[in-house]
């Protein structure tokens, strides 16, 4: 039966005594520790950062009494340091399970150039990462990847991370408090925390930077990346009774995602509303929130960015847009020109756009892009008369035509998407099952078509379903896709292993051999039958080989078990 399974927790902990061969070095990411008690039992993993200090989760150090070893894993002969729990920098998780983190500090500092800059970045859209951990059947590591699903865990204060196939190793015990990377930047997203220990889903979760930052203000010092709200968005006042209902509607709007609804204009006072869902929403202030019973609150991380336009130009508008979120700026494409030639969708709030140094410019260069590409947009006006407003509400961003027309390209793309998978699994059995929806929407979207231009409430609540539909059946089949082009990689890996075991049984004249040809025999018609059983077929693979080595003598895996 599955569940979240936090290591170490109910006696669970898989405790091993360290073993096995030296540990590999990756100069890329030096900063990667493994943590183990002073008995020599590996707990779990951690970041090493500057100063002496290692960043870890509070469950990895329950029982150790307050002292660790913690091995550099990346130096050729591993240097292993003691180390010991500091009270005032650990934060066990509470009964909701928030916080979870603690900042180890070390006896001696590290050697140099082994510690790593956290980076606070937005977070809102499936970012491939990478993660090292060390299981305790593996005391050496273990590299596996995952995709970001979103926000989950206690309060909202963790990332889902989503496994990216069935022949990628899981995380599990060993691997808490290991880095996770960003697969494309390198940079250091957040920690892990805990795993899925059903067996239908290879699913983890994280805890990232903003969040270990709220709990821990001393490891602002080693962030590095821009805040998601300007200064100006800092201490904000109370909604008041008059502003209940912007404050509910902002905060509805936030909270319901994959939908065509991406325009949210608030004019005047309603402003002061706008800075507290901002301020409340962010990961490093939730944990100082304490909001009254009943009273609404935006989910954690939210808000991508919240930018404060006011007599800034259109380019700093798109700088600070494209910094939060990691896009590396080269000073050749303007930052403007670059957000036009497309971003990752984001929630945006940009505060005081008719205070801004060319509000037009900004408008219609900068953020009617950002709509039109996926962006969910809360523009703020400070004068409820200003000129600027009509060019907003000329926009045909966020109207039931322009969101029909839409869904109606993105339901083509999932056609073309589950085209794609139903091909691909011609070629190999994934067990997964497969929920074709492009046939049921596309019905709905006749329907809605019929309804235009009049759509009364009913058509808008079609739409907004169908919206949604069309998201998650999009996003399940990508991730199908890519499991299945993975699958029918290692396919493909295994003929070429077949070929070369094949090539040397025959160089080492057993190519006659009575014994191996129904084995190879086998393993042929295993991989060349459509769609292909990769169990079944690496396992034939597997036979073959080790008869190769035993007839050559070299027992059953010669020098290393090549599969």
């Amino acid at each position: 039966m599955g569940g979240v399974f936090i290591h170490d927790r109910a006696g669970r902990h898989r405790r091993t005594l360290m073993s096995g061969p030296p540990l590999p070095g990756r100069a890329t990411e030096p900063w990667r520790v493994r943590i183990r008690d002073t008995a020599g039992n590996i707990r779990g993993a951690g970041v090493s950062l500057t100063d002496g200090y290692v960043l870890t989760c509070a469950h990895v150090l329950d029982g150790t009494g307050g002292e660790v070893v913690v091995d550099f894993v990346a130096l050729g002969d591993p240097v292993s340091l003691p180390a010991r729990v500091r009270p005032e920098l650990f934060v066990g998780p509470d009964e909701a399970g928030c916080g979870d983190v603690a900042l180890i500090e070390l006896d001696r500092h590290q050697p140099g150039g082994l510690d790593a800059t956290l980076r606070r970045t937005a977070l809102g859209w499936p970012r491939e990462v990478r993660v090292f951990g060390f299981p305790g059947d593996v005391p050496y590591g273990v590299h596996t990847r995952a995709t970001l699903a979103g926000q989950s865990g206690p309060h909202g204060e963790w990332l889902q991370m989503n496994g990216l196939g069935p022949h990628e190793p899981r995380v599990r015990a060993g691997f808490s408090g290991a880095g996770v990377v960003d697969a494309e930047t390198g940079d250091v997203l957040g920690i892990v925390v805990g795993e899925y220990t059903g067996e239908a889903v290879a699913m983890s979760w994280m805890i990232p930077v903003e969040t270990i930052v709220s709990h821990l203000p001393m490891a602002l010092r080693w962030v590095t990346g821009e805040s998601y709200a300007d200064e100006s968005f800092a201490e904000p006042s109370r909604p008041g009774a008059d502003q209940a209902g912007i404050t509910r509607r902002a905060i509805d709007w936030l909270n319901k995602r994959d939908t065509g609804d991406t325009l949210l204009v608030v004019l005047g006072r309603d402003a002061e509303a706008i800075r507290w869902i901002t301020a409340v929403s962010g990961r490093e202030q939730r944990s100082g929130i304490t909001p009254a019973p009943g009273e609404p609150v935006p989910v954690p991380g939210s808000i991508d960015v919240a930018v404060d336009a006011s007599r800034r130009s259109p380019d700093d508008v798109a700088r600070r847009i494209l910094v939060r979120a990691g896009i590396r700026l080269d000073g050749e494409v303007p930052p403007a020109a670059r957000i036009r030639a497309g971003v990752p969708p984001m929630t945006i709030v940009a505060r005081g756009i008719d205070e801004a140094e060319r509000p037009g410019e900004l408008l219609e260069g900068v953020l009617r892009p950002l709509a039109e590409n996926g962006s969910r947009l809360v523009l703020v006006f400070r004068s409820e008369s200003s000129t600027h407003l009509r060019t907003v509400r000329s926009w045909p961003v966020g109207t039931p035509a322009y969101r029909v027309e839409r869904l109606a390209e993105r339901l083509a793309d999932l056609q073309a998407l589950e085209q794609r998978v139903l091909g691909l699994l011609a070629k190999v059995v994934d067990r997964t099952p497969a929920d074709w929806r492009h046939g049921r929407l596309a019905g709905e979207l006749k329907r809605l078509r019929a309804g235009l231009p009049d759509a009364d409430e009913e058509l808008r609540r079609l739409l907004e379903r169908c919206e949604r539909a069309t998201a998650r059946a999009s996003r399940t089949f990508a991730s199908h896709e890519k499991r299945l082009l993975r699958m029918k990689a290692e396919r493909d890996r295994l003929r070429g292993l077949l070929g070369a075991y094949h090539a040397t049984a025959g160089g080492a004249g057993l190519a006659e051999d009575l014994g191996l040809a129904p084995l190879y025999e086998a393993a042929y018609q295993a991989l060349w039958r459509f769609p292909t059983d990769l169990a079944a077929a690496g396992g034939a693979v597997e036979a073959y080989q080790r008869a190769i080595w035993r007839a050559l003598g070299m027992g059953s895996t010669g020098d290393g078990d090549l599969l």
